[in-house]
């Protein structure tokens, strides 16, 4: 009886604890929370593409691209209301030599100015159900220069969109990169032996809630919000016993996991959603309007500490008009699925497919039908810096066709293509 009595202490204590390792990151849910981000982005790469066709000669496309944006982004978090708003600011260049069958050597300049403004306010209720209402708002300017052997042709476009977009659905999608990073850190301090005992499921979830503060509060000077939020990680952890002493590898362990680990440089998600989206489109100096409706599915599944797996299925129905008079309507899919490799909280190397179908009940439209894929190694040289490399490929279908541009057949088009990208956040 002594032993039985023993044996249901002993598996009582083990129930109680929780091995760092195999926390489920799913249990997190993120307490109420908003964010505010400024961040730069800029690339330079350059593309070698050649497009084969059923009939005529192949054409080659070689050339640089220049891409910088600015984007402020806000995001509110709580149990009823989850609340987005981004403004993006772009300038695109793109400078490029084409040769095909038909002209030689010519050469392109094509540049963008892009301003967007997208927000959306999803109000839940009990039953997990939620509705929201947005805004967004596009500007596009650009200019385009074509140097053929003759003389140079300058063309040049404004655009001004405004769309307001209504939805409803089922299912939320959390936050959990808080959890991903109080796992990473107390795993750091079990390595170095400096965790007096293991932690439980509640020591994890709290300091969860507790780095889930500190990153989500923004400072304009880092000296001092660094030296805050290490105060109030270091506090808890002394509080909680989690730690056997305060040493100098203590200090080094926390300062190094606190660079790479609560400046959300990979975020992890967790949860799905159903939703219908109904968005109304007007063209400010046109006579013209579009009315798109979206139903959409999307599951983010973080496997463990170190794999995730998202996908999504989205169908989209739309209708054109000019003036009163319908010219046009569609329905399309597309198809999308991720997978994340996250070692630690500086490095990271995901992949992604996706393919889109449009206009599915007319496929001898000449409409592509492109599939896309990518590969993204990211590794942060600082807190605040980081080095991409990306490799990008697509294969564009155009279902089947007869027509002076293709010939007769089953155009396709292919292209590869590297980037190499630097991002640094202001604050």
């Amino acid at each position: 009886m002594k032993q039985l009595f023993l044996l249901f202490v002993l598996l009582t204590t083990l129930r109680g604890t929780a091995q760092i390792d195999s926390f489920d990151l799913r249990n997190f849910v993120l307490p109420d929370e908003m964010l505010k981000t400024l961040d730069f982005s800029g690339k330079v790469y350059g593309f070698n593409s050649e497009t084969k066709k059923s009939s005529g000669a192949p054409n080659f496309e070689k050339g640089f691209k220049t891409d910088f944006s600015l984007r402020f982004y806000r995001f509110k978090n709580s149990l009823r209301h989850q609340k987005t708003a981004s403004i993006f600011l772009r300038d695109y260049l793109r400078a490029y030599r084409k040769t095909d069958g038909f002209t030689y050597g010519r050469y392109s300049f094509d540049h963008t100015a892009q301003l967007t403004i997208n927000t959306m306010n999803r109000r839940y209720f009990r039953s997990n159900a939620f509705g929201g209402i947005g805004l967004i708002t596009q500007a596009l300017q650009g200019k385009t220069t074509r140097v053929p052997s003759s003389s140079p042709q300058t063309m040049r476009s404004a655009t001004l969109n405004v769309g307001v977009p209504i939805e409803f659905g089922v299912g939320r999608v959390e936050n959990i990169t808080s959890a991903w990073h109080a796992v990473r850190l107390l795993k750091d301090l079990e390595d170095e032996h400096l965790l007096a005992h293991s932690p439980t499921e509640e020591d994890i979830l709290s300091l969860a809630e507790g780095i889930a503060d500190s990153r989500y509060r923004r400072v304009f000077d880092e000296r001092i919000g660094r030296k805050e939020r290490l105060k109030e990680i270091d506090y808890y952890l002394k509080n909680s016993h989690l730690v056997r002493h305060d040493g100098i590898d203590y200090f080094t362990t926390l300062y190094d996991s606190y660079l790479y680990g609560l400046g959300g440089q990979s975020d992890r998600l967790s949860g799905h959603r159903l939703s219908l989206k109904m968005t109304i489109w007007k063209v400010l100096h046109e006579q013209k309007k579009k009315f798109l409706a979206e139903t959409s599915y999307v599951s983010y599944h973080p496997i463990n500490q170190y794999w995730q797996v998202n996908y999504s299925v989205n169908f989209f129905a739309g209708q054109n008009y000019f003036f009163s008079t319908k010219t046009d309507d569609n329905l399309s899919l597309n198809v999308y699925c991720f997978v994340g490799y996250y070692p630690n909280s500086r490095t990271s190397l995901t992949g992604a497919i996706s393919y889109i179908h449009q206009d599915l009940f007319n496929i001898k439209k000449n409409r592509a039908h492109p599939f896309y894929g990518n590969i993204n190694a990211r590794y942060y040289l600082s807190p605040r810096t980081a080095i991409k490399a990306l490799l990008v490929f697509n294969e564009v279908y155009y279902g089947i066709v007869t027509s002076v541009q293709f010939g007769n057949g089953e155009p396709t088009e292919g292209l590869i293509s590297f980037h190499f990208q630097i991002n640094h956040a202001f604050f």
